[in-house]
C-alpha cells in the first residue's frame, strides 16, 4: 500500500454503535449479539478494501453499549466489553478507538417493557457512572469517546462526561427537530432535545449553552463532535392531506437526515452528495448500528458501501478516529456561528 504525499481532502469518522440486535429485546432471552459478531466477521475485508481505495490506514470508532439493558439480560453493565475481549484489544492494537454507548432503558416488570427514560438525571447520572466503571475495569484506561442513545444530551450531562474523564462527545445531530421520542409504541420519559442551531463542525460547548461554541479562552470540557448530518429532499405535501380546496400544496418543511450506513441507498447517498460538495475539506462522522451487518438487513448496507467505493473523493479519504478527525481540524470553522 502507497501512502499519498498529499493531505487528504476528506476525512470519513465511521461511529459503529456495538449493540444488540434488537432495541426492546426479551430480557429472559440473554443471546450473543449476532450483528456485532457479523460485523467483526465483515471487518477485515472491508479494512483491507478501504485501505486499498484511499491508499492510508484505516482507523475506525466503536462505540460500545453498557447499560441497564444490557445488565439485566446478561447480568453486568461490560458484559460486552467480557465477552469480546480479544475483538475489542485487536481493534486497538489497529489503531482504533473504543468508546460507550449508553442508552437510559428501564426494565417495567409489571408492563413486561422497556421504558426510554431521559426524564430523570439521577438515573442518567448513576448508568453514566456505572457505564465509565464498568468500561474502566475491563480495559484498564479510562473512556474518552462516547455517544449516548438517540441522539440526547443536555447541559448536566455533557459536565458529568468532563467529570469522568470523556473527552469526545459524538451525540449532537445538527438540523434534527425535537420530539417526546423515536419509539411512540414503548413508555418514555423526557423528550429528545432542539437541535436546529447546533453546529456542524467540531467545538467546545460554552458553560451556559451545549450548542453554543466557547468563545475566547480554553473550555475544560470534552469537544463535541456533531454526527453527519444533511437536509431532507423536499417533497410535495399529497393532495389528500392538503387544504380543502386548494389547488396545490407548498413544499412539505425540508427537516434533516442522519445517514447512516445501513439506512436505506437512496437517502445515504443524497446526504453524503451533499455533506462531501458543501465544503472544501468535509469531515464526515456517519454511524452504524452493528445489526446492520445482520444478512436479512446486509443489503442497504452493502448497497451503500458499493456506491460509496465508486466515489471518486475516496481516494483522497482519510478513514480516521473521532479523536484524530477532532485533532485534524481545521481551529478556522471553530469561531464560526452555529448554522441552521
Amino acid at each position: 500500500m502507497t501512502v499519498p504525499n498529499q493531505s487528504p481532502t476528506v476525512r470519513f469518522t465511521l461511529l459503529i454503535d456495538v449493540e444488540p440486535d434488537g432495541r426492546f429485546v426479551d430480557p429472559t432471552v440473554p443471546v450473543p449479539w449476532h450483528g456485532f459478531e457479523a460485523t467483526i466477521a465483515a471487518l477485515p475485508q472491508l479494512r483491507d478494501r478501504i485501505a486499498r481505495a484511499t491508499g492510508r490506514p484505516v482507523h475506525f470508532s466503536w462505540f460500545v453499549r453498557a447499560d441497564p439493558q444490557v445488565e439485566v439480560i446478561h447480568g453486568d453493565f461490560g458484559w460486552a466489553f467480557e465477552r469480546y475481549a480479544g475483538d475489542f484489544a485487536r481493534f486497538l492494537h489497529e489503531g482504533d478507538e473504543v468508546g460507550l454507548h449508553v442508552h437510559p432503558y428501564r426494565w417495567l416488570p409489571e408492563q413486561s417493557d422497556w421504558m426510554t427514560d431521559f426524564g430523570d438525571p439521577a438515573w442518567i447520572e448513576h448508568n453514566l457512572r456505572l457505564a465509565f466503571a464498568s468500561y474502566e475495569r475491563a480495559l484498564g484506561r479510562s473512556c474518552r469517546t462516547f455517544r449516548f442513545g438517540d441522539g440526547w444530551m443536555d447541559r448536566a450531562t455533557f459536565a458529568l462526561l468532563a467529570e469522568l474523564g470523556a473527552a469526545y462527545d459524538a451525540t449532537i445531530e445538527p438540523g434534527r427537530p425535537g420530539r417526546a421520542t423515536f419509539h411512540p409504541a414503548h413508555p418514555h420519559s423526557g423528550a429528545i432535545p432542539h437541535y436546529a442551531r447546533a453546529p456542524r463542525d467540531p467545538y467546545r460547548p460554552s458553560a451556559l449553552d451545549l450548542l453554543v461554541p466557547q468563545v475566547g479562552g480554553a473550555s475544560p470540557g470534552p469537544w463535541e463532535v456533531p454526527v453527519s448530518t444533511a437536509p431532507a429532499p423536499t417533497r410535495k405535501v399529497p393532495a389528500r392531506r392538503r387544504w380543502p380546496f386548494a389547488r396545490s400544496g407548498p413544499p412539505a418543511r425540508p427537516g434533516h437526515i442522519t445517514p447512516f450506513l445501513g439506512g436505506r441507498p437512496k437517502a445515504f447517498t443524497s446526504a453524503l452528495r451533499w455533506l462531501v460538495s458543501e465544503r472544501p475539506r468535509p469531515y464526515l462522522r456517519i454511524p452504524v448500528r452493528t445489526s446492520s451487518f445482520i444478512a436479512e438487513r446486509r443489503p442497504n448496507t452493502d448497497a451503500n458501501l458499493d456506491w460509496l467505493f465508486e466515489q471518486p473523493w475516496l481516494a483522497n479519504t482519510a478513514f480516521v478516529t473521532l479523536a484524530e478527525g477532532v485533532d485534524e481540524h481545521s481551529p478556522a470553522p471553530l469561531a464560526a456561528a452555529a448554522q441552521t
